[in-house]
């Protein structure tokens, strides 16, 4: 386990990051920041795709594309292989039709909404949730879009791709 030494000061802010307030590694560059700026961050990806998902943009197989390669960036390339010998690119997605790279989109949202409210211990959900109460209903809204558009999929051959 790394002391607080060799973490180094947040990104973000300079805050000193330790053990007790390391955040996440964001961003494609895997840049480390504190717990506060994590929260920041994860916010704005969420407000960021949330705001994509009511636009014409949700429609559109390229903007889609584009959207999940930035929501992927934007997570620290969540997609690519660990050892960075395969990048991840728009035509990785060719062979998905709009449903499924909506579903997909909408996978991501909900895994941040989920990774916010629960960045706490899972005693601490129900805290989360009514102190975010925003958060929650945009999660069980983004939970039922999944359903709705998930009932168009051919979920083997999505799973296949």
């Amino acid at each position: 386990m790394k002391n607080k030494s060799e973490w180094g000061n947040c990104s973000r802010c300079g805050k000193e990051i330790t053990d007790k307030n390391f955040g996440d590694c964001i961003e494609a560059e895997e840049i480390l920041v504190c717990d506060s700026c994590a929260d920041k961050h994860r916010l704005s990806i969420i407000a960021e795709l949330n705001k994509f998902r009511q636009s014409k943009g949700f429609s559109d197989r390229l903007a889609l594309k584009q959207k999940i390669l930035w929501a992927s960036e934007s997570m620290g390339n969540i997609f690519d292989n660990g050892d960075k010998s395969c990048m991840e690119s728009v035509t990785d997605y060719d062979n998905y039709n709009v449903f499924e790279l909506q579903v997909t989109l909408l996978d991501i949202l909900q895994t941040e909404l989920e990774c916010f409210l629960m960045k706490e211990d899972l005693e601490g959900l129900d805290k989360m949730i009514k102190n975010n109460p925003e958060i929650e209903k945009l999660r069980l809204e983004v939970r039922e879009q999944q359903g709705r558009i998930a009932s168009y999929i051919d979920t083997q051959e999505f799973m296949e791709k």
